[in-house]
């Protein structure tokens, strides 16, 4: 995603933000995923 912001020439300001996004959903995805985990006994 960063990259492809990055090739289509967008500011620093946005390319960073995607990359923020990027790793707020993965920590989001990852604690949901831990919790359902937890939750059925794994």
């Amino acid at each position: 995603m960063a990259l492809g912001l990055t090739l289509a020439e967008y500011g620093n300001f946005w390319i960073a933000n995607a990359l923020y996004l990027a790793f707020v959903l993965d920590a989001l995805a990852s604690s949901i995923t831990k919790i359902v985990a937890y939750r059925r006994g794994f």
